[in-house]
């Protein structure tokens, strides 16, 4: 008996120092062979688990290691090393339990105190969790791991200060902490420092250009700039370091989908969610890909499955209630109710206005209006904190300085600028004004497409007026721009039309609010058509109000505001009527939805187009329209909402109040 003792002590040493050198396989050898001689050697029990952990065998690594306790209880290394391992199997109690016996065996056991934090954390107890990573940096000041996951814990909360001054701690400890740079990349990015957030990511590629987490960071961080083809790149190399990393495909998929390379899309998605059948990411934007591809079954059934991958998913819940086709259990709904207030799941405050939100579209209309309310409150403190904030007086003053730039005079004086062609159809208005209708309807026609909602005309101007002495001296500046840049400028804007729509004889540009730059539009394209959405306004404000708009327009969280937005609107198309020659078409809302197809002749012959019956179809046919009102793309024309503001007409009363209406 002693001798298979000291033989299996001898394997144990033996073994030690290949696994000190990384020599896994063959450590486990010796390990194994030691527990052949004597069958509960405690040390050749724990070793052989510490290699099976570190060789990815976190389950058999938890049996060995767990025997190892139950003959050596109150071994401090044993029972941290046990605990490392029930945090990777995310068994977050017994990790508690190990990494508790590890320090009341060593109370001053810094390594202790880091597991158990993690295991808090896991378990969503943030305080005990803090408290916890405390001691361990006490312990071990110079402790970078204690100081990354103390970071990590901040960031899960929203404490993103915090977290950033851990991580920067971490770096400052380690400065080759790979890990602590790719948390600190995420939280700048959940600051929205996308700047800061590439530098740091940039900085950590630095040390090692195959940093996976980094690579994927980066690609994230290049995808919100908009940097579409550096950010493909990035995932890309993520992929051929990592071929089957899931994040990375579904963000590739999601980046192929903003680009509206839908089947591309699609079957990266569908390769996600085979990789990981849990994939929430993966299962909520394949929903939103078949969303965008008119497939609203589909769309609903994968924002069904992201749902009960995981029921905190705010983001699933919100597309299925913008759908307007799904319909949360009361079981949802409380649940999101406990969301906002509840401390088990920090919510940033866009996540909470879209519970807000989605608690709104689900709610009956008596109690919907609250939830309205919470939700745009919080959207304008949120704008508020980025300098976003709505003033009456000074719009209307902006729209005073166009009025009296851009006059008759002025576009007398370039009535032979730009190009002559006819393709571009600007459909204008305020938002919710029925401009997706229209969209639809034009696109439905065999000759005519939509693009969605352009940027291209707003960067134009930005370009302008950077060109021509900055904000401060714009719009008077405008009357520098020389007639060879707006030429330029009018070839630039029909290419990309050209690229968009495949030739078609009518492309819509969609963006509501180029009806601010009609000026632009007269000087570069005037013989452009335009196509002008009206709405009752009190139906338009409700509407507004009750949107969670993805660009930010502080103007619509607050009612007085929307109606100010709306007079000095309307005032300024007035303005436009009576100086521009621009062909312009108004399309009341309610005439539309009352005679539809009365009113698409009058807007199929406006575009001087010979008229097509597929045009009253356009909710069945193949979609050609890009557009971000997706849900209703396959809606046919209804009147449900014409008139809605009645039944709020009490709590629209700071809008009525505001609005000048003309009966």
């Amino acid at each position: 008996m002693a001798r298979n003792i000291q033989k299996a002590q001898e394997l144990v040493a033996r073994g030690a120092e290949p696994h000190q050198a990384g020599q896994f396989d063959k450590a486990e050898k010796f390990y194994k062979r030691a527990l052949k001689a004597q069958g509960d050697n405690v040390d050749a029990l724990h070793l052989l688990g510490l290699v099976s952990h570190q060789k990815g065998r976190n389950e058999y690594a938890a049996q060995l290691i767990g025997k190892a306790v139950a003959i050596s209880p109150h071994n401090p290394a044993i029972n941290t090393n046990l605990a490392i391992v029930m945090n990777a199997l995310s068994r977050w109690p017994e990790a508690e339990q190990a990494a508790i016996a590890a320090a009341k065996a060593d109370p001053e056991h810094a390594e202790a105190y880091n597991n158990l934090g993690r295991a808090l954390a896991g378990q969503k107890k943030f305080e005990e969790a803090e408290a916890a990573y405390d001691k361990a940096i006490e312990f071990a000041p110079n402790n970078a791991a204690a100081e990354n996951n103390l970071g990590y814990l901040h960031m899960q909360q929203g404490h993103y200060d915090l977290a950033e001054a851990a991580f920067l701690r971490a770096i400052e400890i380690e400065s080759t902490f790979l890990l602590a740079f790719s948390n600190l990349a995420t939280t700048y990015m959940a600051m929205d420092w996308l700047d800061r957030a590439e530098e740091v990511c940039r900085a950590a590629l630095k040390i090692d250009p195959n940093f996976v987490p980094a690579v994927q960071s980066l690609g994230v961080v290049l995808s919100r700039n908009q940097q579409f083809d550096d950010a493909e790149q990035a995932f890309l190399l993520v992929l051929d370091l990592a071929p089957n990393h899931n994040q990375a495909i579904s963000n590739l998929a999601s980046l192929y989908s903003t680009q509206g390379r839908f089947d591309e899309a699609e079957k990266l998605f569908k390769s996600a969610i085979t990789l990981n059948p849990n994939s929430t990411h993966a299962h909520l934007n394949l929903g939103l890909c078949y969303a965008e591809l008119g497939q609203m079954d589909d769309a609903l059934t994968s924002l069904k499955k992201a749902v009960a991958c995981d029921a905190d998913n705010v983001d699933a819940y919100y597309a299925l209630a913008t759908s307007g086709q799904a319909t949360l259990d009361q079981a949802a709904l409380e649940h999101l109710t406990a969301l906002i207030d509840g401390a088990d799941i920090a919510l940033t405050p866009e996540q909470k206005i879209k519970v807000l939100f989605t608690l709104a579209m689900q709610t009956d209309e008596a109690q919907s209006f609250d939830w309205y309310s919470k939700g745009n409150q919080l959207r304008a403190e949120t704008l508020a904190e980025t300098g976003l904030v709505f003033d009456p007086a000074r719009h209307r003053d902006t729209f005073a300085q166009l009025k009296s730039t851009f006059t008759k005079a002025f576009f007398a004086d370039r009535a032979a600028w730009g190009s002559d062609s006819t393709v571009p159809v600007f459909v204008v208005g305020m938002p919710r004004s029925g401009t997706t209708l229209v969209e639809q309807i034009i696109a439905a026609h065999g000759d005519a497409e939509g693009v969605g909602e352009r940027p291209d005309i707003p960067d134009l101007i930005k370009g302008f007026i950077e060109a021509t002495g900055g904000e401060e001296a714009f719009p008077a500046s405008a009357l520098l721009l020389a007639k060879d840049q707006i030429e330029e400028a009018a070839a630039a804007y029909l290419a990309k039309l050209e690229s968009l729509s495949e030739g078609a004889a009518r492309v819509v540009d969609k963006l509501p609010f180029n009806y601010v730059h009609l000026w632009l539009i007269q000087i570069m394209l005037p013989n452009a058509k335009i196509v002008h959405c009206r709405r009752d306004a009190r139906d338009m404000g409700l509407s507004c109000y009750q949107q969670n708009f993805v660009q930010p327009h502080p103007w619509s969280c607050d009612l007085a505001h929307i109606g100010h937005y709306t007079n000095a609107y309307e005032d300024l198309m007035a303005h436009w009527r009576e100086n521009l020659s621009l062909p312009m078409l108004d399309v009341v809302y309610e005439e539309l939805v009352a005679d539809p197809a009365a009113e698409s002749r009058r807007i199929i012959e406006f575009l001087e187009l010979d008229w097509q019956n597929e045009v009253m179809d356009f909710h069945t046919t193949e979609s050609r329209v890009k557009t971000a009102s997706k849900w209703q793309v396959r809606e046919p024309v209804y009147a449900s909402s014409i008139g809605r503001w009645q039944e709020f007409a009490e709590q629209l009363s700071p809008l009525t109040e505001v609005l000048e209406i003309k009966e």
